[in-house]
């Protein structure tokens, strides 16, 4: 799966400092939105859902999934973005925080627990959550994927 967000150009490094969670949202969405395979109707609905259930996206330290409701006239097409904010992202005062966003997007519910499930059993790697928070540029990343992704 590492492979997959580098071949399909769906991996990105945030260097600047952002401001609160719903930015962070945003920008981790950047990818998903210039390939049209989501529109900003859906990035809208992935803030939304947060301000409803909180900080449901929190799956584990220093990682979140946002994600909202598959399929629908917003999603287009069914994928998972990732992006390493240099930073980690503030998402209560005083609470949790990430800095490994991966955006999902599923055309449908068998495609949302696909995706889900792969997301899980990638992350469930011992040592990748650590690596790629180590990571600091997309070079870093390429040596994280050979490492756990062999060709």
């Amino acid at each position: 799966m590492l492979r997959y967000f580098y071949e399909n150009g769906l991996v990105n490094y945030v260097e600047t400092t952002i401001a609160d969670w719903r930015m962070a949202i945003e920008e981790s969405s950047r990818h998903l939105l210039e390939k049209r395979i989501i529109d900003h109707v859906y990035v809208e609905e992935m803030i939304r859902s947060i301000e409803e259930y909180g900080a449901y996206i929190l799956i584990a330290p220093h990682v979140a999934m946002p994600h909202a409701m598959q399929g629908g006239s917003n999603v287009f097409g069914t994928a998972i973005s990732f992006t390493k904010m240099k930073v980690p992202v503030l998402f209560e005062e005083g609470g949790q925080s990430a800095s490994l966003f991966f955006i999902l997007a599923a055309k449908d519910p068998d495609q949302h627990l696909k995706n889900i499930q792969s997301l899980s059993e990638l992350l469930m790697q011992d040592g990748l959550i650590e690596a790629l928070l180590a990571t600091e540029t997309i070079e870093d990343y390429q040596v994280i994927m050979e490492k756990y992704e062999p060709t």
